[in-house]
């Protein structure tokens, strides 16, 4: 049964949170965590449902205090607590708790959520849906339209903004008890932090911002994934491994893609017990592997793959696809686009981006289907006065990795322009997420976070160790 409230009711009630403390071993401590529910208004202003989200809450260690810190994961759509449950998250959380207390939170419609906007596919993945961009802008368009259909009456989708994510977190903010917060937040959740410095600007302390998305960054820019290529061929072609057999890897990649539109590989993969074939074109080679083009953890399988993909050899490309189709399999995760959908962009940058797709092989897979939707998600676009640059004077260190082809260092260049007090830490062959494990950017923020202060500088990470093109 769903009840319908009056916002305003709610608010004069909330926030609250209903903790529950236990201790449990994490990052090799006893630690006492707390753990609740944050009631927030699916809207704002009228009738409104109440949504539901999950709340911990990682003690200080030793005499750190001050503010406390609130994680701000990615996506839009991902775990802040799926990802403090896991190693890299437990190593992460636990560094940060030198700084102070850690608040991680689930944001509205996220997996761990009430309601979760994550619908179950209609049909399973067709074997041609990575022949080409046609097939694949059909199943997903379609997917798109039946998740919408299996919530409609059950959530507002024009409730899904990063506006109302932002009221959200002030809520949180209240329901801690503490006049400011300080924010630390990663990819997606850098766009969020930068809409609450515009609602909220006196309630946060300082910020980091990891892997910098504008307000109108939201739409990728062509260029950056060029820029990406070119980096990366540079590398490949200096590098003991491959630099005998990929000279040029951009080259050859746009080659591998002409050729697999041509003849199409048949990858098989263990789908229920069973093996399932799918063919895989030019386009599918594309989109298989733009989900990991600036993750360091997966570029050194990249050389391998394209090349034995040009020479009809599908093997290496398996691990990839099995890996996504599993992800793909777990639903359609409604909540990311229609935040990003929300978020919009200015008609300089559609137009920036029309005009560097001309002549680019990989742009069809740049903005990862976004592009295909259009209008069709239920939601509402805001305005351009949510896509205005921030101006603050809150002390802030960005962190960029060189590697990074989905929020590079040039955009947190351009977000910096309206940081008074801001700072720097660029990370020489850092890709998307490497300042959430990389010991020397992790102390970097700790310091900051412990200060308010940093200097700008740059850390050099090992170049990817790209694999032999050929297996021993």
């Amino acid at each position: 049964m769903i009840i319908l409230v009056a916002s305003a009711l709610l608010l004069q009630d909330w926030p609250k949170i209903e903790w529950t403390t236990a201790e449990v071993e994490y990052g090799g401590d006893k630690v006492l965590v707390r753990r609740g529910t944050l009631e927030v208004p699916e809207r704002y202003e009228g009738l409104s449902r109440v949504l539901k989200l999950p709340v911990a809450a990682l003690p200080a260690r030793g005499q750190a205090a001050g503010a406390p810190i609130v994680f701000l994961h990615g996506g839009p759509g991902g775990s802040g607590l799926g990802f403090a449950q896991s190693d890299a998250g437990e190593a992460f959380f636990s560094s940060m708790r030198d700084a102070g207390e850690v608040v991680v939170f689930d944001q509205r419609g996220g997996p761990m959520t009430t309601p979760a906007l994550i619908a179950p596919l209609s049909r399973l993945l067709p074997e041609d849906v990575l022949l080409n961009q046609e097939k694949f802008s059909e199943y997903f368009v379609a997917e798109a339209k039946s998740a919408v259909g299996a919530f409609e009456g059950k959530a507002d989708l024009t409730c899904y903004t990063t506006v109302e994510n932002a009221k959200d977190l002030d809520l949180l903010r209240q329901a801690l008890g503490v006049e400011k917060i300080k924010l630390l937040a990663h990819s997606y959740g850098t766009h969020l932090a930068q809409a609450y410095l515009k609602q909220f600007p006196d309630r946060v302390e300082s910020a980091v911002l990891m892997g910098t998305e504008g307000l109108d960054m939201t739409v990728k820019l062509p260029s950056t994934y060029k820029r990406q290529l070119d980096q990366l061929t540079e590398l490949i072609k200096d590098h003991p491994n491959t630099k005998n057999d990929v000279p040029n890897f951009s080259l050859l990649f746009q080659r591998a893609v002409a050729k697999l539109d041509r003849e199409p590989l048949v990858a098989r993969i263990p789908v229920a017990g069973e093996f399932k074939e799918f063919k895989v074109g030019g386009f599918g080679l594309m989109w298989l592997l733009r989900w990991d083009i600036g993750d360091t953890a997966h570029l050194p399988l990249f050389p391998r793959i394209v090349h034995a993909a040009y020479d009809g050899d599908v093997t290496p490309l398996l691990p990839m696809l099995r890996k996504r189709h599993a992800q793909v399999l777990a639903g359609f995760p409604l909540v990311s686009f229609v935040m990003d959908a929300a978020s919009g962009a200015d008609p300089a940058r559609l137009d920036l981006v029309k005009r560097e797709s001309a002549g680019f092989f990989f742009a069809p897979v740049v903005n990862m289907g976004l592009d295909a939707l259009g209008g069709q998600l239920g939601g509402r676009v805001l305005g351009p006065e949510f896509r205005q640059p921030v101006r603050t004077n809150v002390p802030t260190l960005f962190v960029s990795g060189t590697l990074d082809s989905n929020t590079p260092p040039s955009q947190a260049e351009d977000v910096r322009k309206g940081f008074a007090r801001s700072w720097h830490l660029v990370m020489r062959n850092g890709g998307h997420e490497d300042c959430l494990w990389n010991k020397d950017a992790i102390s970097a923020v700790v310091e900051f976070l412990k200060s308010g202060t940093s200097q700008s500088r740059v850390i050099s990470l090992p170049v990817p160790d790209f694999q032999p093109i050929l297996e021993d």
